[in-house]
């Protein structure tokens, strides 16, 4: 499994920025564009070099914290946004018009469209050059979506919210097909507007995101999408403007129907029903499980029980009638009755199905559907399994990312108590 940062990251102190992080007013600031080009002139001739510094830095913490697919924090953007906003023609950032946003939770001043928007020079290219020259692991580059620049910006020019974001499409499409052409094989456009608006969503949204990938037939590169149901504004909010629940369901389908590869959504802040999880049965789940806003840190324990909750909610969403074809087994055959006595729980009268002779390949047919299973250990035992780890070297790397406990509620621990812990201690000579 691959982790992944959403995009954003604070910026270092020595970074004088103003954003959406530290601004006044935090995110509901009332000008979010305001300060930024001063405070660059400010920078005078090291502007670069201070901003390649805060890159290697936000890079080097997720490269520390094992993360897999990185991005450099956005660290020279002023928001998500308008940063990209600056790179169109046709947007003018002289004139700002006073503007609600989000639904009507925000109100700012904001730069204005006023002629046809179309791509710049690019710019996102040697930004990502420049990050993946600094990184031993792939970094992905963030870009705002159509749908979610329209909501963020004013516009004296285009006749509708449609029209708008089909141009802006298409000069988001300019700059992704340089950034594949350059070699960036992840890719991710952020729509959070999705689920403010979800009928705008299925009306036009999903297909301009789409349009901004068009073209891009390399399966190589991963096209992503982030949605986020509205993160606090302010650090350790509780009560503040999310997007209606049910956005996430009403749009599932759609984006599974579409040219993503993979979907992220939010669940730390605020938890879904994992059932919508089944509504993607082509598309990957990007799935959010550290809260953003929040000074206390999760503990271990905290994390590994999300975790484990994460998983055995996604088993049950995803398993169920005619959605499954196939299931592997890693099961083996029981120990020896002389040493299952050596057990705390005895002898396994359940289990006993387990023998040398059970069948490796099983057909099912219940209440979940028709589906296969196969086991290709059942007929060998743990300490017959344990010595092809050994053969194969693996008693290092894949055994102690695996489990055998059933009375635990997490996937990385074990009771040490129960029967299957037991077997494993006795193959094994280790729980881990």
């Amino acid at each position: 499994m691959l982790t992944t940062v959403i995009g954003a990251y604070p910026k270092p102190n020595y970074l004088k920025i103003t954003d959406w992080f530290n601004a006044k007013g935090g995110t509901d600031t009332a000008n979010p564009t305001k300060f930024y080009n001063d405070e660059i002139r400010k920078m005078g001739n090291n502007a670069d070099k201070i901003f390649k510094k805060a890159a290697e830095d936000v890079i080097k913490d997720q490269l520390d914290c094992g993360i897999d697919i990185i991005t450099d924090g956005e660290i020279k953007r002023e928001n998500y946004i308008h940063y990209h906003c600056r790179h169109l023609n046709g947007v003018d950032f002289n004139t700002l018009t006073e503007k609600v946003a989000r639904t009507g939770n925000y109100k700012c001043w904001l730069p204005t469209i006023t002629d046809k928007i179309s791509a710049k020079e690019s710019f996102l290219v040697d930004e990502w050059k420049s990050n993946q020259s600094i990184s031993s692991k792939p970094v992905k580059v963030t870009i705002p979506g159509p749908m979610t620049i329209t909501d963020t910006i004013a516009n004296s020019y285009y006749k509708s919210d449609e029209e708008m974001g089909y141009d802006l499409a298409i000069a988001i499409n300019t700059e992704i097909k340089r950034l594949v052409d350059a070699g960036c094989k992840y890719i991710q456009v952020d729509e959070p507007l999705f689920a403010r608006k979800p009928d705008n969503a299925l009306k036009f949204g999903v297909s301009n995101l789409e349009k901004c990938f068009e073209g891009i037939y390399d399966s190589n590169i991963e096209k992503i999408t982030h949605i986020c149901c509205g993160y606090p504004d302010k650090i350790d909010a509780i009560d503040y403007p999310k997007a209606p629940l049910d956005s996430y369901n009403k749009i599932a389908k759609a984006l599974d129907k579409s040219i993503i590869d993979s979907v992220s959504i939010e669940d730390a802040h605020r938890y879904n029903n994992l059932s919508l999880l089944s509504d993607y049965e082509q598309t990957k789940v990007i799935f959010g499980v550290i809260k953003i806003a929040s000074s206390s840190i999760e503990t271990e324990e905290e994390q590994i029980y999300v975790d484990g909750k994460f998983f055995s909610d996604i088993s049950t969403s995803l398993f169920h009638k005619d959605k499954t074809d196939l299931i592997v087994s890693g099961i083996t055959c029981n120990p020896p009755i002389e040493i299952q006595k050596t057990f705390n729980d005895g002898v396994n009268k359940e289990e006993h199905k387990r023998g040398v002779d059970t069948k490796r390949i099983l057909e099912h047919c219940n209440s979940f559907g028709n589906f296969f299973e196969i086991a290709p250990f059942i007929n060998i035992n743990k300490s017959q399994l344990a010595k092809i780890y050994k053969k194969e070297n693996l008693l290092e790397n894949l055994f102690p990312v695996t489990r055998s406990c059933e009375d635990s509620n997490s996937l990385h621990q074990h009771c040490g108590r129960c029967w299957w812990c037991d077997e494993r201690k006795w193959a094994f000579g280790r729980l881990v």
